[in-house]
């Protein structure tokens, strides 16, 4: 009995070993957090996430979310995604602006209610994406619909397209003048 419960022990220890090392590789902020009173307390956070609030990964188990310098009104912010991700019983998704000293970024967020804790308390999972890079791309695309609109809109302008079979057609006649 005394050493099925130590292998037991060591295949539990293993497979920790395995989530930790997944859980860990993420190039995805990652944690689970409960909520608590008006304030989000974070039980178990990857990498990435510790690195955006530029603390020890270690240092952020059990940390409020007030005590790692979130402002107010993002705690309430997730706070009400977190309470929708309970009472709809799925995940929610959402994005939303983050504000640094000198950069900010965009970032992807899908949250979901996981259970109760031992305390009776709402257990939620989040992960989230750096999608910065891919809303520059949107802007850059946006600019240039309006440059390309401004342009059409004031030069006279006929557009024709090629068929499948080299015929050319008629698309569009701008006729300003």
């Amino acid at each position: 009995l005394l050493t099925l419960s130590h292998e037991w022990e060591l295949l539990v220890k293993d497979r920790t070993r395995e989530l930790e090392s997944f859980f860990n590789s993420s190039e995805h902020m990652m944690g689970i957090v409960e909520l608590v009173e008006n304030d989000i307390l974070h039980l178990k956070d990857n990498v990435k996430s510790s690195q955006l609030f530029k603390v020890n990964q270690e240092k952020m188990k059990n940390q409020l979310a007030s005590s790692l310098g979130v402002k107010k009104e993002w705690i309430q912010l997730w706070r009400q995604y977190y309470q929708e991700a309970e009472r709809k019983n799925q995940p929610v998704q959402f994005q939303y602006q983050h504000h640094e000293r000198d950069r900010s970024f965009w970032f992807s967020a899908s949250v979901a209610f996981i259970g109760k804790s031992k305390n009776h308390r709402s257990l939620f999972s989040y992960i989230v994406t750096d999608i910065t890079s891919d809303k520059k791309k949107e802007q850059e695309i946006k600019s240039s619909q309006e440059l390309f609109s401004i342009v059409l809109d004031h030069l006279p302008v006929a557009l024709f397209c090629k068929d499948g079979s080299d015929h050319f057609k008629f698309v569009m006649w701008n006729k300003k003048s």
